[in-house]
């Protein structure tokens, strides 16, 4: 069983508005990687909410049990992450982590990472495209005690181990322009 976790945190300051109401397909960001993380093998999903939590909340449907408010926003993507698997149950093997400015993701997007995740046994599983990573990325339960309160990045954590790229047919995620 797996986690779906969409960061959705950040001050969006450059926008001016939360990236994740911005219009994607005829929605918000948010509600697309709601639907292309409904995956029979996810079993739990979060959005992380920070400064932005009423507005959001306001405008896309989210289940109480999804939502993890992050007080300490500011301090960044680990601190959302760690809010996020804080709420989590202890039996799910991975998680799914989505950021809310990377909607370009698919439903079979979703479907591969997953399958790959479960195929190969690397600690981390992310799509690639010509040559470069993107996202979603797929971490193991056992990766997690790299998240620990006592870091203040993330960047040694994905920078290092090996991983498993899936490859994609399609262009990488694009992150939002900003």
């Amino acid at each position: 069983m797996l986690a779906a976790v969409i960061l959705s945190g950040g001050a969006s300051q450059r926008m001016g508005s939360p990236k994740a109401l911005l219009p994607y397909q005829g929605r918000p960001f948010l509600e697309h990687l709601l639907d292309v993380t409904r995956h029979p093998k996810i079993t739990a999903r979060r959005v992380v909410l920070g400064v932005h939590a009423e507005p959001i909340a306001k405008a896309v449907h989210l289940a109480a049990d999804e939502v993890v408010i992050n007080a300490d926003w500011q301090k960044g993507q680990l601190s959302s992450i760690q809010a996020a698997l804080k709420s989590l149950p202890a039996d799910f093997e991975g998680m799914l982590l989505c950021l809310v400015d990377h909607p370009l993701i698919s439903a079979n997007l979703v479907g591969d990472l997953i399958d790959t995740f479960y195929s190969s046994n690397a600690p981390i599983v992310l799509p690639v495209f010509e040559g470069r990573r993107g996202h979603p990325v797929i971490f193991p339960q056992s990766f997690f005690r790299s998240c620990e309160p006592r870091r203040s990045t993330s960047a040694p954590v994905l920078s290092s181990g090996p991983i498993a790229p899936k490859s994609a047919n399609s262009p990488p995620t694009k992150k939002a322009a900003c």
